[in-house]
């Protein structure tokens, strides 16, 4: 697919840092390209870099949503004011919600009760 393949060429760069600067503490590549001064921090990506590669990614799955949903998204347009961390916690707290209904705890349709329920 065209924009997977866009969005991997875009993050190769990135990638190849990570690999070689990071991931796997290639000093020796490091002194290579950057000199050997004290002080010095591994460069990060630029903004530039992470803009080309997100907006590659949203075009992806835009694509994605188009082939199954016949409809886009607007994903530029979303954003959140929380971390990763947030994130993770609203999905624990989801598949606990499954838990609980699967164990009948709750009622299968308790959202239904819910005040931000719109389905």
């Amino acid at each position: 697919m065209k924009h997977l393949a866009d969005y991997r060429d875009r993050c190769r760069l990135v990638e190849t840092r990570r690999n070689r600067e990071l991931a796997h503490a290639d000093f020796g590549t490091f002194l290579q390209q950057h000199g050997n001064a004290k002080g010095l921090q591994i460069p990060g990506p630029s903004r530039q870099e992470i803009e080309d590669a997100l907006e590659a990614l949203r075009k992806f799955m835009d694509a994605i949503e188009v082939h199954f949903n016949s409809s886009p998204m607007a994903y530029e347009h979303f954003t959140s004011g929380h971390d990763g961390n947030s994130l993770v916690w609203i999905l624990k707290q989801g598949l606990r919600y499954q838990e609980l209904r699967e164990a009948q705890v709750i009622p299968f349709d308790d959202l239904k009760n819910f005040d931000r329920y719109d389905a």
